[in-house]
């Protein structure tokens, strides 16, 4: 017998004693060294005591567990780890991507739109035009969800080459998807700076501050706004 309840007693010391000799009396072998009599709500209850053998493996039960609630728990830091890793990864990735193509059309299109203001109608060398279409490339590769910077073709090298006039207004479509990227690409940082921070503990040294790199110029961007977003 594990346990039984009996019905409600009187609320007395000495009922409570009078019942518990009943119940003791009740049972046979010894039954004070087989069960322990516990006052539940007015009433008792018979609870037989376990072994040690018994009393050990509940102890091994609920180390197991607790073993295997952490276990668990690292498997589920790990997987969080690595997602984090590759979304650092692929952030730094881009933000590596970012400086050097927004450095290389920004020379580009300050020269070309010096030539532009001086000459708008005369016609961009095979060198620039070959430039330029690299340019395209390099953005659009980089820029993959932006409906403006996806309507930006490639300039066909047959006959005569592309306006000057023409080209300043390709690379200025270009440079205002840059300056939207890099908004975005600091929301991104953002979200994994706030991840890492919820998720990394004092033994994860593999990992820095992801702190964006603040060294862009507010005339960089044709819209000084989307730099002021950057602060």
């Amino acid at each position: 017998m594990d346990s039984f309840l009996f019905a409600p007693i009187g609320d007395t010391k000495r009922d409570f004693v009078r019942v518990q000799m009943q119940i003791v009396e009740s049972l046979s072998d010894n039954p004070a060294a087989q069960h322990t009599i516990i006052q539940i709500n007015g009433g008792c209850k018979i609870m037989a005591k376990k072994t040690k053998e018994e009393l050990a493996e509940v102890k091994r039960k609920r180390l197991a567990k607790k073993e295997e609630e952490e276990r668990q728990a690292e498997i589920m830091h790990e997987k969080e780890l690595l997602d984090l890793s590759e979304k650092r990864s692929n952030y730094l990735r881009k933000q590596k991507e970012y400086e050097l193509i927004n450095s290389d059309l920004k020379g580009w299109y300050d020269e070309l739109d010096k030539l532009t203001k001086r000459s708008p109608a005369d016609t961009v060398t095979d060198l620039q035009l070959e430039t330029v279409n690299d340019l395209i490339v390099q953005v659009k590769q980089l820029i993959t969800e932006d409906d403006f910077i996806e309507k930006v073709k490639q300039f066909v090298p047959a006959g005569n080459n592309p306006e000057y006039r023409d080209v300043i207004g390709v690379l200025r479509r270009l440079k205002q998807g840059l300056d939207r990227f890099i908004v975005n690409l600091k929301k991104e940082h953002d979200v994994i700076q706030e991840q890492a921070d919820e998720t990394l503990d004092l033994d994860d040294e593999d990992f820095i501050n992801l702190d964006l790199k603040s060294d862009y110029n507010r005339e960089d961007f044709i819209d000084p706004s989307i730099y002021d977003q950057l602060k």
